[in-house]
């Protein structure tokens, strides 16, 4: 006798983990990037005790640090030497990457986006249709400005945005828009932002995503 099908959709096994490096192409924008990111990963022992090019891309970070300073005026030879620098940088920190999405894989899902947020790292959306983030920094019109958009919070009253350029020391404000321009920042710097929200039960969320921006 043939047994029909009970109508219960089988689970499907999740998707694996494959990570995106979203690299910026300019050089300095690189310097900036990778070595936030890298610094995190180091200081995150407890998720990556042992990536596999620690010496070789601290010497690369700091060979390109130094060749950007060497030529800020983009002297042929001082192009070439960016342009090897940044090359070494990439290479290395995708040998890292892939380090992170095996140790990431072994994780529990909803662990994995607080983890890849802080080192700058992402989650591939190759081949589906990309959610937005949670939070989302673009240059305003105006010099020194940002505008910082994030996904609405259920039960929010109103959201604190924060600010640093060294994820240390943070300045904030308090607004209840999803959508705010900040002002007063300094044009060419590396600003981090996240935001909390306040719910209506009195309580404060955990810092709502994490992103970067060169400011305009």
């Amino acid at each position: 006798m043939v047994r029909k099908a009970s109508g219960v959709p089988k689970e499907k096994p999740p998707t694996p983990l494959i990570i995106a490096e979203h690299l910026p192409r300019d050089p300095a924008d690189l310097y900036n990037h990778i070595d936030a990111g890298w610094t995190a990963m180091k200081a995150d022992t407890t998720h990556f005790p042992a990536p596999p090019a620690t010496a070789e891309l601290d010497t690369a970070v700091t060979n390109l640090g130094a060749a950007l300073k060497a030529g800020p005026n983009g002297a042929p030879t001082d192009t070439a030497a960016v342009k090897a620098a940044a090359t070494a940088v990439r290479e290395l920190w995708g040998l890292n990457a892939r380090y992170a999405q095996k140790v990431l894989r072994a994780l529990p899902v909803e662990q994995v986006p607080p983890i890849l947020a802080n080192v700058l790292l992402y989650a591939s959306q190759k081949g589906k249709k990309a959610p937005k983030p949670p939070i989302q920094a673009k240059r305003a019109t105006t010099s020194g400005s940002a505008l910082v958009i994030l996904l609405a919070v259920a039960n929010r009253l109103t959201y604190t945005y924060e600010w640093s350029v060294d994820q240390v020391t943070w300045q904030s404000m308090t607004a209840g828009p999803t959508r705010v321009t900040i002002a007063g920042l300094l044009p060419g710097k590396l600003y981090w932002f996240r935001a909390r929200a306040f719910l209506r039960n009195g309580t404060t969320t955990d810092p709502v995503g994490l992103v970067d921006l060169i400011v305009g």
